[in-house]
């Protein structure tokens, strides 16, 4: 009588329980882009189509040039963002206008500005 064959057996348990792990190909004819955030490859591998939030990246503020990066778009006052309008660009973040209603997107969410002197720590 020869030895039980347990290591098939135990590869095709293997392959069993990662072929139902949840990573599932993206829908034929869309590639989704490792590198993203879950929450931006769960969106697409759903067909959902909704707008991410509005994120500040980067504010640049020179003489004669002030400008931000709002979700990998470069915005100046007076130009448009996903149809909102930008209303003011500062150290602090960026004034949206958006049918009306004011929209503030910080660079640095969660914080405040304060005097020199007078730094929390």
């Amino acid at each position: 009588m020869s030895p039980p064959k347990v290591l098939p057996r135990a590869f095709s348990v293997l392959l069993l329980l990662f072929s139902h792990s949840g990573l599932h190909a993206a829908p034929e004819g869309m590639a989704v882009d490792p590198t993203r955030p879950p929450s931006f490859a769960a969106g697409a591998a759903d067909g959902l189509h909704s707008e991410p939030a509005r994120v500040v990246q980067s504010v640049l503020i020179a003489p004669g040039r002030t400008m931000a990066v709002i979700n990998g778009e470069t915005v100046r006052v007076g130009s448009s963002q996903n149809g909102a309008r930008v209303v003011r660009i500062d150290e602090t973040g960026v004034l949206l206008s958006n049918n009306g209603q004011l929209e503030l997107l910080k660079l640095f969410p969660g914080t405040e500005k304060s005097g020199p002197g007078r730094a929390r720590r």
